[in-house]
């Protein structure tokens, strides 16, 4: 089989997955090869699947310049089924004349608020149930919950457990 990638890369691995739901057609070994015009081909790498379906990730030997890559099954998994099911190939690499960009180590930042916002902290928690006083004066005869709704005059405001935050 041959993978025609549209346009040169500098190819560094393969990504194989094996046909799921049935392991007939598993390859074993195969032989990839690399070519910028489809007619001359270098870099043979001969390389070794597991009888999975799950996908196996194989590293070119060098980073090899390709646009078209030969895929050729060698052998099966199972010797009584000579020929090849494809699940799905892929191919890693950068675009012809990028540069791989340099990693930079992870730098850990603290947060912080936009200017426009308030930032009210939180008084550590007690342990106690906390008695929610109402902000606002109420309506004459009523007292504000904190469920924002009115209850009548001489019952005691809810009780909330503090929150641990």
């Amino acid at each position: 089989m041959t993978v025609d990638l549209g346009r040169k890369y500098a190819l560094s691995a393969m990504r194989w997955v094996s046909r799921r739901g049935n392991p007939n057609g598993r390859v074993k070994t195969l032989v990839l090869e690399f070519s910028t015009d489809g007619s001359h081909w270098t870099g043979r790498q001969p390389v070794t699947l597991p009888s999975s379906s799950y996908p196996t990730i194989v590293s070119l030997s060098k980073q090899t310049d390709a646009r078209y890559v030969r895929i050729t099954m060698t052998s099966p998994q199972d010797a009584s089924q000579p020929f090849a099911a494809i699940g799905e190939v892929t191919f890693a690499g950068l675009a012809n004349g990028h540069a791989d960009q340099p990693r930079h180590d992870p730098t850990a930042h603290t947060w912080a608020p936009p200017a426009h916002c308030q930032v009210t902290p939180e008084p550590s928690p007690t342990g106690r149930p906390t008695t929610i006083q109402p902000t606002a004066t109420p309506a004459s005869g009523s007292t504000a919950t904190p469920t924002g709704t009115a209850s009548q005059a001489g019952t005691r405001p809810t009780r909330l457990p503090a929150t641990g935050r």
